[in-house]
Order: structure tokens, then C-alpha cells, then sequence
């Protein structure tokens, strides 16, 4: 039983930006990727509870990057189931790089839902022993984040079919895109962003118009939301912090 997967990743031209570093959105995937291939090597993938008519969904996450890699480069990513927090399942990460440098880490919450009624339910689907309740890669509890205000950017969105995911709704890498996308591109490419954080909220579907907002809060501090045009509802918040 692997209590803590290890899977190796090159970095593409697909995978970077404008001056060949690895993006954000790229370090989200092979995360998020990991996750998945590990959920179902232990039997609590997506798959084994769909026959439950469950799925997971992926609450909260936090991301901390002290390096990115360029391309050409491989990088490695570790991960592990590492407890529960109320109904919360928890997982972390480390990304290292060839030397095994840790580069970046991540902390993550996730729910189950029952597909028809859309509630969480309870964890009983794995095993404490699966679990590395004293492996942390981030110290601390995920929390609430706050709502944006006095608004400096902001765009409009339809959600369309590459934003959608197995579960068929908006995937949670595309929102770290319509994020990055509203601020600015000289901002963007002045720094890079060393720790990013991000809450779902409600679910986002095909079709959906949507209204992407960020605030600069304190200094190299954004914080975002994503709206739906129709509702007003939040789908989700999330926190920048460039260097």
C-alpha cells in the first residue's frame, strides 16, 4: 500500500509562460493529477465512489512556491492522505526538484458529495490507515478566506467546455487562471506569485457568465472572487501573494 505517492513530471513548452518558467496553473495539475492516480491506487478515487453515486470535490487549497522550475527541468511531486477536519479529508504535497529540493508544498481539503443530493458525507470510505497523520507539508488549518472589496480589475466570463471537469463542472485550475488573467500583465510579469490560496464556494457550469473580480489588499496582496452574473452567488474566493 503506497501511503505516499511519488510521480515525476517534465516540464513543456505547454506548460510555461511567455519566458519559459512553469506556470502556476501547471504546478495546480500535476498536484491535482497525483491526487487522483493515488486516490485510486488506494481504492478512494473518483471512480470507486462513483459506484456509491459519491465523488470528491476539492474544498480548499493552499499553495506555497519558493522556486518554480523552467523548461526542460523535471520535478517531482509527493503527496499523501494526512487526516480529516470535520468533514474535511485532508492532503499535502511536496514538489522537489531533481537535487530533491523541496520547491513548493500544498496543503488541500476535500469533500465528498453524493452526486444526487449534492450534500457532504461522512468519511467512512477511508481507512485511518491510509492515512500520515504526523506528515505536514504546510502547519496550519485552512481557513476562511475573506471577500474581496474596493474591486481593481475585474472581467466577464462565459464558463465554456474546456473549463469543465469529470465532475462537470468548472475545474478548479481554470479559476487560478481567470484570476491571473484580470490582473494586469505588467503586474504579472513583474513578480511571481509565492503563495496562492483558494476557497470553493458553489459550483460553476457550462454556460455560466460569470464575473471575475480582484482587490489589491496590502502590499504584493490580491484577493479575488468569481461571480455568477445571474445569482450573485460566490463560487469561489482566493488569495495572491506575489514576491
Amino acid at each position: 500500500m503506497e501511503r505516499i505517492y511519488r510521480e515525476e513530471f517534465k516540464i513543456r513548452t505547454y506548460h510555461t509562460d511567455s519566458n519559459l518558467v512553469a506556470s502556476l496553473s501547471s504546478l495546480l495539475n500535476f498536484m491535482l493529477d497525483s491526487a487522483g492516480i493515488h486516490a485510486s491506487r488506494l481504492k478512494i478515487g473518483v471512480g470507486d465512489l462513483n459506484k456509491k453515486n459519491h465523488t470528491w470535490v476539492l474544498a480548499r487549497m493552499l499553495v506555497e512556491v519558493e522556486s518554480y522550475p523552467v523548461l526542460g527541468e523535471s520535478v517531482f511531486v509527493e503527496t499523501w492522505p494526512k487526516g480529516f477536519d470535520r468533514l474535511f479529508a485532508s492532503r499535502d504535497f511536496f514538489i522537489r526538484n531533481k537535487e530533491g529540493k523541496i520547491i513548493a508544498r500544498a496543503s488541500t481539503y476535500w469533500l465528498i458529495i453524493d452526486l444526487e443530493t449534492k450534500r457532504p458525507k461522512a468519511l467512512k470510505e477511508i481507512p485511518p490507515q491510509l492515512l500520515n497523520p504526523d506528515r505536514f507539508a504546510i502547519h496550519r488549518k485552512l481557513e476562511k478566506l475573506s471577500e474581496p472589496i474596493d474591486i481593481t480589475y475585474q472581467k466577464q466570463r462565459e464558463a465554456v467546455y474546456s473549463d469543465i471537469d469529470l465532475n462537470k463542472h468548472v475545474t478548479s485550475v481554470r479559476y487560478s487562471e481567470w484570476i491571473t488573467d484580470t490582473i494586469p500583465g505588467e503586474i504579472m510579469e513583474s513578480g511571481r506569485i509565492s503563495s496562492y490560496e483558494i476557497n470553493h464556494i458553489s459550483e460553476l457550469f457550462r454556460g455560466d457568465e460569470v464575473h471575475v473580480q480582484v482587490s489589491m489588499g496590502e502590499e504584493k496582496v490580491f484577493l479575488g472572487n468569481v461571480i455568477h452574473a445571474g445569482s450573485g452567488r460566490e463560487a469561489c474566493r482566493v488569495r495572491l501573494v506575489f514576491d
